[in-house]
């Protein structure tokens, strides 16, 4: 579970805009994943990189057209170098 997100614009491979939103659903004690979810899709995302998901939460994701990628990387720049060059 993750308290605060990293969103990243992405324009021709190129990071284009970076910013951090905090998780409202951190202070939840029951929902936590799907209203995550909800906070992603409201943010309009089009790709979630993970290093662990519920399937409550990969499914919401999924059922609204986001594209759930998985990462084994420790740091945030490490997890974009890798998206980067997988596309």
């Amino acid at each position: 579970f993750s308290p605060y997100f990293m969103f990243v614009d992405i324009s021709e491979g190129r990071i284009t805009n970076s910013f951090i939103k905090e998780n409202p659903a951190k202070y939840l004690e029951k929902k936590k994943g799907i209203e995550t979810a909800n906070f992603l899709i409201g943010n309009d995302v089009d790709v979630v990189v993970v290093k662990d998901i519920g399937m409550g939460s990969y499914n919401a994701l999924r059922n609204k057209y986001v594209r759930v990628v998985k990462t084994d990387k420790n740091t945030v720049g490490e997890t974009i170098d890798e998206f980067l060059s997988s596309r």
